[in-house]
């Protein structure tokens, strides 16, 4: 098993602004048997701006890999994964903009063949399938607006 935590504090995009990045994965590979292993895995990832010209937004997701070795140069992966991703932060009804919420969801199948041709040459060639679904909410400007009689 094995797990990787990443806080970057990134160059400004923009004058005077700050970029902060945080990530983790945690993954954890099991030798089935002497031709076989599975590796799962997970991550997460937050990005954090404190400019208005940009939106915050976290990604995580899951996966799932089989590796088969065919022989001894050749090996076949089979994968599975599933990942959201969210962007946008609260509307702000002092803030004269419109504003974007997006969610997006991914699942994903793959397959691939990995040959080693000799000690520095590898070649590997992946084909696979993906559904995405992604919503967006507008919201729009907000008013207060007072009667006194």
């Amino acid at each position: 098993m094995s797990a990787l935590l990443t806080v970057s504090v990134l160059e400004p995009i923009l004058a005077d602004s700050r970029t902060v990045k945080t990530s983790l994965r945690p993954s954890w590979t099991r030798v089935l048997n002497e031709k076989n292993s599975l590796s799962v895995g997970a991550s997460w990832l937050e990005m954090e701006y404190d400019t208005q010209q940009f939106s915050d937004y976290e990604q995580y997701g899951v996966d799932a890999t089989w590796v088969r070795q065919l022989n001894e140069r050749l090996n076949l992966q089979i994968g599975v994964y599933q990942s959201r991703f969210n962007s946008g932060v609260a509307p702000d009804i002092f803030n004269d903009s419109s504003l974007a919420l997006t969610s997006s969801e991914t699942l994903g199948l793959s397959t691939g063949l990995t040959r080693q041709f000799n000690e520095q040459l590898t070649g590997s060639i992946t084909i696979g399938t993906r559904q995405v679904d992604t919503k967006t909410r507008f919201c729009g400007q907000y008013f207060l607006i007072f009667y006194f009689l």
